[in-house]
């Protein structure tokens, strides 16, 4: 991630265990913490939707 954290602020996310799997599986292999994975993840959405690539509604 490319900017410093200020604060912790905590979420409590749900997933389906296919999807929970493929996220833990990841942020295993990448050396993250599950929070750091859905964080990066987020981020990279993020991007994809500034450029239009990805359009979410």
């Amino acid at each position: 991630m490319t900017e410093k954290i200020s604060s912790i602020k905590p979420r409590q996310v749900r997933f389906t265990e296919k999807v929970d799997s493929h996220i833990r599986e990841s942020a295993k292999r990448c050396h993250r913490s599950i929070q750091a994975e859905i964080a990066y993840r987020m981020e990279l959405l993020m991007k994809l939707e500034a450029k239009g690539d990805v359009v979410i509604q």
